[in-house]
């Protein structure tokens, strides 16, 4: 910030205000009307900060502030364009939508400004970037009246080769996404401009290593992908994100057919990236499609590519399987588990772990919406491929056939009787394995899944194992957590269960569970998430302390 800047700031902070500052306005405009570009950017870095708390004072004087915006937004000295931009969003975001109107013939100077500084500085380009998105956050609509020449800019930056950050492109996508999401009157008639949309997400989607690396291959023990930083990963997560929202914004009947062209060309590509980006655009589809006969297509073409020699397209058909199951349940599971189930279990043998666990995962999905008797043809097999996973896979293999298991005997109950005298002896013989920190994730998901087979065939069958059961459980409660520790909420969650499982019977175990209980529920009610920055990763902390604290609360 310049000295001007800071100056604008205290007083406002001291509580003095623009309004009771007489010469600050007059000020400004003799700055504004200087030839110094010093001046001129100095005044535009004060009404940054002065914009966000008093526009009354300027609107009075609106013609001018027009006339100095006009003039500023396509000045040849970047720095100054700049000051100007950071202005202009500052005072479009804090005005109502009436008084906007006033100012949104600027917006093809601001487009025009972007375009310059995004040529001669990319690093300044990215900043004013910027402010664009923080306007279509707060107020859509003003781009509306000059929504065609926004959309054409930030498409030419996606596809602008010159620009080599990714980071650039990918806002400039976010910004129409985002604006269509709000407005998508404005692109749903437009098939043409809604195609170049759909290929601008997947423009971003494409954007990873041709390489595989061996860490994605087989990651480290106590990988958690929620926590890991993963470039290719976010930018596929971008895209999948966007192409749900669209068809969400603008509907089926619109989107669908544009996006299914474009998915079917991409599929032929020779890049594995662009069947890659196809294979999990479709993964989007499931929940707006009516009828799960029209699925077919669809679940045919992802069959095709489940043994294709790129274990990345192969991790995508699993993953497009395991959302499609979950967004179409029951009806989904009815028509194909002859097909679709029975090639997720031949997938489980992949040599690749990340496939193989994420096959496990997507078979999750399926059982989770599966009937009882459809769902016994199955259990042998699926049941002896996770029991040989959990002794032979990497722990992300076995959280993940850990959760099939226990997905097997929620759906199945009584059913599953026959196999609780392998399943419980196995489980519980890993959670006295597993303890380092890398296993906690996978020891929360133990206790989930024996608790949930106790569930399922009832106290009597169960009763041999729960003194083990409470007796590891206890241990680990008493034990030290991390600040983000997922045995917290499975500890939680795994108690309710046990003590409907026992009903009377889980009274004598109360001494010993209680005591370190309560410890652990005052320990999430005295976390502070709002003490913490808000980045990506405290976010998914905060999210975990709200999700623990809710089930302590229903404890």
């Amino acid at each position: 910030l310049s000295p001007l800047n800071v100056m604008s700031l205290f007083l406002i902070k001291a509580g003095q205000g623009p309004n009771l500052w007489p010469e600050l306005k007059p000020m400004i405009w003799q700055m504004l009307g200087a030839n110094k570009i010093h001046l001129i950017e100095s005044a535009f870095l004060i009404l940054e900060e002065l914009f966000t708390y008093s526009t009354s004072l300027f609107m009075e004087s609106k013609q001018d502030l027009h006339v100095a915006f006009s003039t500023a937004l396509i000045h040849s000295d970047n720095s100054l364009k700049v000051a100007a931009m950071k202005a202009f969003s500052s005072f479009i975001v804090v005005l109502e939508p009436n008084q906007c109107r006033s100012f949104d013939d600027l917006l093809p100077h601001a487009l025009e400004g972007l375009k310059q500084l995004l040529a001669s500085d990319q690093d300044l380009g990215d900043e004013a970037l910027s402010m664009f998105t923080d306007i279509s956050e707060a107020e859509p609509k003003f781009f509306k009246k000059h929504f065609q020449a926004t959309f054409d800019t930030m498409h030419a930056i996606t596809f602008n080769k010159s620009i080599d950050e990714v980071g650039i492109k990918k806002m400039a996508t976010e910004l129409i996404v985002s604006v269509v999401e709000r407005i998508p009157s404005l692109i749903r008639k437009n098939a043409e401009n809604l195609k170049k949309l759909f290929e601008m997400i997947f423009y971003q989607m494409i954007q990873i290593d041709e390489e595989i690396e061996e860490e994605w291959l087989k990651p480290k023990e106590g990988y958690n992908e929620d926590f890991e930083e993963d470039s290719d990963l976010e930018v596929v997560r971008f895209g999948m994100n966007a192409v749900d929202r669209l068809i969400s914004s603008i509907g089926e009947k619109e989107a669908l057919p544009i996006l299914s062209q474009l998915v079917q060309t991409m599929l032929q590509h020779k890049d594995w990236r662009y069947k890659n980006a196809a294979i999990l655009a479709l993964s989007q589809v499931g929940e707006y499609i009516q009828s799960v006969a029209e699925v077919k297509p669809i679940i045919d073409v992802v069959l095709g590519f489940l043994n294709n020699p790129n274990p990345k397209i192969r991790y995508a058909c699993c993953h497009c399987l395991g959302q499609i199951a979950d967004d179409m349940q029951p009806e989904f599971q009815e028509n194909f588990h002859g097909t679709v189930l029975s090639s997720l279990l031949n997938t489980l043998n992949d040599p690749v772990p990340r496939v193989s666990g994420h096959s496990a995962a997507a078979i999750t999905n399926f059982v989770e919406g599966m009937t009882r008797e459809s769902l016994s043809n199955y259990m042998k097999t699926l049941l002896q491929k996770c029991f040989e996973l959990l002794n032979t896979g990497i722990s992300l293999v076995k959280e993940n056939c850990v959760s099939a298991i226990a997905a097997t005997a929620e759906t199945a109950g009584e059913l599953f009787s026959p196999y609780f005298d392998e399943a419980a002896p196995l489980i519980l013989s890993m959670m006295n394995t597993f303890t380092a920190k890398e296993y906690k994730q996978l020891r929360g998901q133990l206790i989930e899944c024996l608790t949930l087979m106790a569930h399922a065939v009832g106290k009597e069958k169960f009763a041999p194992f729960s003194q083990q059961l409470i007796g590891a459980m206890i241990l680990i409660q008493e034990g030290t957590f991390e600040k983000v520790d997922p045995q917290k909420s499975y500890l939680l969650s795994g108690w309710q269960r046990l003590c409907y499982v026992l009903g009377n019977d889980f009274a004598q175990y109360l001494p010993s569970i209680l005591p370190s209980l309560f410890s652990l529920i005052q320990s999430i009610f005295n976390s502070s998430p709002e003490n913490v920055e808000s980045d990506a990763k405290d976010s998914e902390y905060n999210t975990y302390e709200t999700e623990e604290a809710e089930v302590a609360i229903n404890l």
